[in-house]
């Protein structure tokens, strides 16, 4: 009689055990689905937002080199005007 009480009690720990964990998975599967379309927009976002810095940076660039070369020629004209 022990040994039967024994070995239904780790059964149904042992499935109560399964069941918990199969439930936390489907939770996280659920979880996961519900939230896809979410991450998804806030990487398109940031995506976006990356290009934009990135072709900021470009013309920030451009604009150093044109402030540049500016420069260069007042310093070549003003050079020029005091010999």
């Amino acid at each position: 009689m022990f040994w039967t009480a024994f070995v239904w009690g780790v059964g149904v720990s042992f499935g109560a055990s399964l069941g918990l964990l199969f439930l936390a998975v489907m939770l996280c599967f659920v979880v996961a689905f519900c939230t896809s379309d979410r991450v998804k927009k806030s990487t398109e976002l940031a995506e976006a937002a990356n290009a934009a810095l990135m072709r900021r940076n470009e013309l920030t660039e451009k604009q150093i080199e044109s402030l540049r070369d500016i420069a260069h020629v007042i310093d070549h004209v003003g050079g020029a005007l005091n010999r």
